[in-house]
């Protein structure tokens, strides 16, 4: 029994691992860092195949919500992804994630699809909703690249509006980055 509790448990946190490859550089200089600047950018994102613009205003409840979307709903998504991110670097690394534009170096992380992300208005849904990110580490305010970072994160199918799903997705992220930031700084 102990052996099949073993062999799940590998085979969950490999499949986690391989939501995140690094396909250029290293993260080596980040060892001795206290913080990395996280900037997130949807200059070319696509939700559920549509550009965000028109997802939203096809998904708004009305034209309060779109403005809530912004102002608050986004926001809130990067706390939560920043937040578990630096959960999984507590006690780990020195390094801390946050919006520090004084931080030594930048973490851009360029969101390029997110899929099942309309609310679902049952209980279940078996489409978990989830975002493919491009994260390129520089030197702040410079514009040569130190490393690219895939990452795909998945969110919880149980959450029924577009802000739950968001807030499952991008901890889940937050979480992935962080663990894989301890696994190639260490």
């Amino acid at each position: 029994m102990k052996r099949i509790v073993l062999i799940i448990c590998l085979t969950v946190s490999t499949l986690s691992l391989q939501a995140q490859k690094l396909k250029k550089g290293n993260l080596k200089y980040l060892k001795e860092e206290t913080k990395i600047c996280v900037i997130f950018d949807y200059s070319s994102v696509t939700f559920d195949g549509m550009e965000e613009e028109y997802f939203i205003e096809k998904n708004a409840k009305d034209s309060a919500w779109i403005n809530k979307w912004y102002t608050s709903v986004k926001p809130n998504l990067h706390r939560h992804f920043i937040l578990e991110m630096n959960k999984e670097l507590v006690g780990k690394l020195l390094l801390r994630a946050g919006d520090d534009p004084d931080a030594k170096y930048q973490a851009t992380i360029k969101m390029l699809k997110m899929n099942n992300w309309a609310d679902r208005y049952t209980w279940f849904s078996s489409s978990e909703p989830d975002f493919d990110a491009e994260i390129t580490i520089t030197k702040t305010n410079s514009t040569e690249v130190l490393a690219i970072i895939f990452l795909n994160a998945e969110g919880n199918h149980f959450a029924g509006t577009i802000e739950s799903r968001g807030e499952s997705t991008y901890e889940k992220g937050g979480e992935q980055l962080g663990e894989f930031f301890v696994k190639k700084i260490r």
